[in-house]
C-alpha cells in the first residue's frame, strides 16, 4: 500500500520514466540473485542476526561485527522512518504528528514483546487486507483506461532504457527492502522456511509492484502518468485510492485510508522484531551487552523482550529530538529511510562476497554451482551497479538539488557505523578473543534454550 500510494507516484515523478513496470521486472532477478547466496548461507548458520553471521562466517568476525551494526542502522533506520511517514498522514485529520507517532510507537512495543508467531498471525491478517485493496485497484484501473483500451508501452525496455533509469532502479531496490528479513527469524520458523519466504517474496513482489505500476500507467495513459504522478504528489491531482471511490463509492476510499495505516503499522512491527533480533542474536554472543539478550517467559515466551525495548528507547529518542529541533516528519520519513534502504542493499552485495567466500571454504552441504558461485557472482556484480548508482542519485532520493552536498551524510553515516563496529571487532579480538572467535557460530539448541514451551519436550 505504501508502494502503491507513495513509492509509485515518486517513481513516476521524480524520473520522468514511463517504463517502470520494465523496471520492475528487471530489478527482480537482479534481487533474487544477491538473496540467493545469502539465504543459502543463512541455511548453514541460522542466526537472529542473519547478516552479521553471514559476514562473520564468510569473510571474518570483525567484518561481520561491522555488518551486524550497520544492519541496527538499516533497520532502525527504516523502521523509525516509518513513524514520519504515520504521524504525517494522520496528523492532517487531527493532531500533531507525534502524538500519533508515539501511540503507534506503544502499539509496536506492545508486539515487540510478544513472541514471531503471534505477531505473524496478525501480520498476516493486515497482508490479506491490504492484498485485497491492491486487487481491487488493479480492477478499477483496467476497467477505466485512460485511452478506451488497455495500454502496453509502459511495460517496453524503449521506455525503461532512457534517461531517469538509474533513479527508477534505485527506488524500486529501496520499495523491495524488506524481503530479506525472514532470515532473522530463521531460529524460530520450521527448517527451511526462512529461505523459502525470502525467495518467494522477492519472486512475487517485484511482478505485482510491475503490475500496480503497470495499472497506474494504464490508468494515466502513458504518455500523461508522469505529469499526473507529479501532480498528485503536489496535491494538485488524485490519486491511486481516490480512483477507488469514483469506481467503488467513498466508502472504499475510506476503508482503503484505513488499510493503508494498518499497512505502515504491519511495516513498522516488521522492521522493529528484526531490529530486535539483530540486538538479540548480538548480545547472546556477547558483542553487544548480554543483558540485552534476555527473552520472555509466558505469554511473551521466546520473545527477546529486552531487545525489543532497546529499539522502542532508540525509536524514541529519535522521535522526541526531531520534536525538539523542530523539524519535519516527512524529512524523517525521507532522510531516514534512504539511510535504511541503502544500509541494507550495501549489506547485500557485501553479503555476496560472503557467500562466495564461505562455500570456496569448503562449508556448506550439497549445494550446486548456480548457488555456490554462479548466483552471489552475479549478485556481487549487479548489486554493485544498483549500489553506484544509488549513491550517485541519492540527491534524487532525497529530493535534493542536483549541486547539494548534504548527500554526503547518507554514504558517511554508513561508512562511520561500520568503522564503529570494526573497531569494536578489533578490540573484542585483543580483550576476548574467544568472543570474537564466536561471532555469528552460535546454533540455537532446543534442549537448552530459554523457552518454557520447548522445557517440556521429551529427549
Amino acid at each position: 500500500m505504501t508502494v502503491l500510494v507513495g513509492g509509485l507516484p515518486t517513481m513516476y515523478a521524480s524520473s520522468g520514466v514511463v517504463g517502470v513496470p520494465a523496471g520492475f521486472l528487471l530489478i527482480t532477478p537482479i534481487l533474487l540473485a544477491l538473496l540467493v547466496g545469502y539465504v543459502a548461507v543463512t541455511q548453514q548458520v541460522p542466526h537472529p542476526a542473519a547478516f552479521y553471521a553471514v559476514v562473520a562466517q564468510g569473510i571474518s568476525p570483525t567484518a561481520g561485527i561491522a555488518a551486524g551494526f550497520v544492519g541496527l542502522l538499516g533497520y532502525n533506520a527504516i523502521g523509525i522512518s516509518l513513524y514520519g511517514l504515520l504521524g504525517y498522514n494522520l496528523s492532517q485529520l487531527a493532531g500533531s504528528w507525534w502524538v500519533w507517532a508515539s501511540a503507534a510507537l506503544a502499539f509496536v512495543t506492545l508486539r515487540g514483546l510478544r513472541s514471531g508467531g503471534r505477531n505473524a498471525k496478525i501480520m498476516g491478517c493486515f497482508l490479506a487486507l491490504e492484498l485485497g485493496v491492491l486487487l481491487v485497484y488493479v480492477l478499477a484501473a483496467f476497467a477505466s483506461p485512460a485511452r478506451g483500451h488497455v495500454e502496453f508501452a509502459s511495460l517496453s525496455p524503449a521506455k525503461l532504457l532512457v534517461s531517469g533509469v538509474a533513479i527508477v532502479l534505485v527506488f524500486m531496490l529501496a520499495a523491495m527492502t524488506g524481503t530479506e528479513t525472514p532470515g532473522a527469524h530463521g531460529e524460530e520458523a520450521q527448517p527451511g522456511a526462512a529461505r523459502r519466504a525470502t525467495l518467494i517474496a522477492a519472486a512475487v513482489m517485484g511482478p505485482m509492484y510491475a503490475l500496480l505500476a503497470w495499472a497506474m500507467a494504464v490508468h494515466a495513459g502513458s504518455d500523461h502518468v508522469v505529469d499526473s504522478a507529479g501532480a498528485f504528489l503536489a496535491g494538485h491531482g488524485p490519486g491511486p485510492l481516490e480512483l477507488l471511490g469514483a469506481v467503488y463509492g467513498s466508502a472504499v476510499t475510506h476503508i482503503s485510508n484505513l488499510i493503508l495505516v494498518t499497512s505502515i503499522v504491519t511495516a513498522m512491527i516488521a522492521f522493529h522484531s528484526t531490529g530486535a533480533r539483530y540486538t538479540f542474536g548480538m548480545a547472546r554472543e556477547g558483542v553487544l551487552p548480554k543483558g540485552w539478550a534476555a527473552v520472555g517467559r509466558g505469554e511473551r515466551d521466546g520473545a527477546p523482550w529486552a531487545a525489543s525495548l532497546v529499539q522502542t528507547v532508540i525509536a524514541s529518542g529519535v522521535i522526541g529530538g526531531w520534536v525538539v529541533l523542530g523539524w519535519s516528519p516527512m524529512v524523517l520519513f525521507t532522510w531516514l529511510s534512504t539511510i535504511g534502504a541503502v544500509s541494507i542493499l550495501t549489506l547485500l552485495v557485501v553479503s555476496s562476497v560472503a557467500a562466495l567466500k564461505f562455500f570456496n571454504s569448503g562449508a556448506g552441504g550439497n549445494e550446486g554451482v548456480f548457488v555456490r558461485r554462479a548466483a552471489p557472482m552475479a549478485g556481487l556484480v549487479f548489486g554493485f551497479l544498483v549500489l553506484a548508482m544509488a549513491l550517485t542519485n541519492v540527491n534524487a532520493l532525497l529530493s535534493l538539488p542536483p549541486d547539494s552536498h548534504l548527500s554526503l551524510l547518507v554514504p558517511g553515516v554508513i561508512v562511520a557505523v561500520a568503522v564503529i563496529g570494526a573497531m569494536w571487532g578489533r578490540t573484542l579480538r585483543r580483550d576476548r578473543p574467544q568472543t570474537w572467535q564466536g561471532t555469528g557460530a552460535t546454533i540455537a539448541d532446543p534442549v537448552t534454550a530459554d523457552v518454557t514451551r520447548l522445557h517440556e519436550l521429551e529427549m
